[in-house]
């Protein structure tokens, strides 16, 4: 097997083989990706779990949660306009606005029940669920945010390089990069691929153009006006996150519950989908 076919093959998760892929044409013409599991009859909660995986956040970290989840659940994983799968048209904005609209024209074209729809979104992509509950009448029966942010957390040496740097260089860095992990003694193949796959699927130009405005807004004033249940998911062991910034955000939504669940792996795998099962069974009595 060449080296070629090996980093494929690991960098697939498994959900992606149970799921059918579809691209959905939003308002501007712009076409977003989703994949979409069914649960079995016999297992069927007769809920969905709508996942919005953060900027930059590919299917290998969601796969665990994804897999767990299609055995009750109906299951959406949506891909984002800054992601390598979308089919943008020339000029197409990149703002909350758009991505706001985004969710919502997809959640329409699915002809999911609001009633019976679990929102879910971490770090840098809780701000778009926040915006679209706040000013575009979505009301999710659940909405369940991970790692909640007040701005996206970016240096703005990393964020200047990203903006006016051109594009030709970017992607002769992210080339570079690819041989570097390959040839990297201390990776595993599998830790590889999913740098690998991660790289190959940022794409420069649609990041340089989100950049623009998502590196620079702050969130804060979107808390307060989320007005349907929620659960703020805090990640207090793990080292790169927040915990202060999550406890705060938690403060600011008037019907939010704080859990923590530790660490990052938990809150991407079984743990935080019987969280959801929990909230689910509440709700019946």
């Amino acid at each position: 097997m060449s080296e070629k076919t090996i980093y494929d093959t690991l960098s697939q998760a498994e959900y992606e083989r149970h799921a059918e892929e579809s691209y959905l044409k939003m308002s501007d013409g712009s076409q977003l990706k989703i994949l979409r599991t069914y649960a079995k009859e016999e297992t069927s909660n007769g809920h969905t779990i709508f996942v919005i995986p953060a900027f930059g956040s590919i299917i290998l970290g969601w796969d665990e949660l994804l897999i767990e989840a299609m055995q009750d659940f109906d299951v959406v994983y949506f891909e984002s306009r800054e992601k390598g799968s979308s089919k943008l048209v020339k000029k197409a904005k990149m703002d909350m606005e758009i991505y706001s609209e985004d969710m919502k024209e997809t959640i329409r074209q699915l002809k999911l029940e609001e009633n019976k729809l679990i929102t879910l979104a971490s770090s840098s992509s809780v701000p778009i669920i926040g915006y679209t509950i706040a000013y575009k009448n979505l009301q999710p029966k659940l909405t369940v945010l991970v790692g909640p942010i007040m701005k996206i957390p970016i240096p703005t040496i990393i964020r200047l390089m990203a903006l006016f740097l051109p594009t030709f260089f970017v992607n002769l860095i992210r080339k570079l990069s690819f041989i570097w992990i390959k040839r990297k003694r201390t990776a595993t193949p599998e830790q590889a691929a999913k740098y690998i796959r991660a790289g190959k699927e940022a794409d420069p130009k649609k990041w340089k153009r989100g950049l623009g405005y998502f590196g620079t807004a702050t969130y804060e004033k979107i808390y307060p006006l989320i007005d349907t249940k929620v659960l703020v998911i805090d990640e207090s062991e793990d080292k790169m996150h927040e915990t202060e910034i999550t406890r705060e955000i938690a403060s600011l939504i008037p019907n939010a519950e704080l859990i923590d669940l530790k660490t990052n792996k938990n809150t991407h795998s079984k743990p935080i989908v019987d969280t959801i099962r929990e909230f689910i069974q509440r709700s019946k009595t």
